[in-house]
């Protein structure tokens, strides 16, 4: 769970930033200009209130920026049921949002193409690819009846399947070079996550959010805490996020831009 976070907030989260021009508030450590969050709000009929939030501000023309260097912890979810719960929120959560807001953030005046292009992949894209997942290996299986076996010969075959193969593994390895100091004296951890990626553990990743959409679509909107049963200490991935338009810090003074981090 810490190797994952790690890889959400400290690759994901700021590669977005960069790639796309704008970030999302992910709810935690993150800080709004007053009049921002008065108007915005949180709306609890969203099991990821913070996303969809973000999306509003997003459309409205506010800004949401990173700042990698906040780091806060939180306790992981201590079994696999209670990750199971807490993963399935998160996938229908999102998936609540994406079918609220993927077309009105299209259609934003405010946003860029850059940032529309940004806004298709994490709300349309992203909620597809659980379900193309799936058809790759019966995909596989039928070229194999069809054809006798695959040409691996094929320069399109094989950077697809070079590009599947080295996205986790890359991915984690920027996660480790990005790392609070306290997670990078554990490599273990990163190699662990990394072949548990490999093997099992993106699929389950999947298998969460095609369920999430089943569950959306049949019209269950359960929220289930997530239980915290460990010590403080025995768990502790970081958490560093984004935060919109302007701020006022906590001494009442302005800061030097305006935007907001997390």
């Amino acid at each position: 769970m810490a190797v994952e976070f790690e890889q959400i907030y400290a690759v994901a989260h700021p590669g977005r930033a960069g790639l796309h021009d704008f970030g999302i508030f992910g709810g935690s450590n993150g800080y709004w200009r007053a009049s921002a969050l008065e108007k915005v709000r949180l709306r609890g009929s969203f099991l990821t209130e913070d996303i969809e939030a973000s999306m509003r501000v997003l459309q409205a023309g506010g800004r949401i920026v990173n700042d990698p260097g906040l780091v806060s912890h939180e306790l992981a979810p201590d079994t696999v049921k209670s990750l199971w719960r807490q993963r399935m929120r998160w996938a229908q959560g999102w998936f609540q949002v994406s079918c609220r807001h993927l077309g009105p953030t299209l259609r934003s005046p405010y946003l860029s193409l850059r940032q529309k292009l940004g806004a298709a992949y994490l709300l349309g894209f992203r909620e597809v690819y659980a379900w193309v997942a799936m058809l790759t290996w019966p995909l596989l299986g039928f070229l194999v009846w069809r054809d006798g076996g695959i040409d691996f010969s094929s320069p399109i075959f094989a950077l697809a399947t070079l590009i599947i193969t080295v996205s986790g593994p890359v991915q984690t390895l920027a996660a480790w070079r990005l790392a609070a100091p306290e997670l990078r004296r554990h490599p273990r951890w990163f190699w662990g996550a990394a072949l548990a990626n490999l093997l099992f553990y993106t699929e389950y990743k999947n298998l969460i959010a095609r369920v999430a959409h089943l569950k959306q679509l049949r019209g269950e909107h359960q929220w289930v805490v997530t239980p915290r049963t460990a010590s403080s200490m025995t768990s502790s991935p970081r958490i560093t996020e984004s935060i919109v338009e302007g701020s006022t810090n906590a001494d009442g003074s302005k800061t030097s831009t305006p935007e907001v981090a997390t």
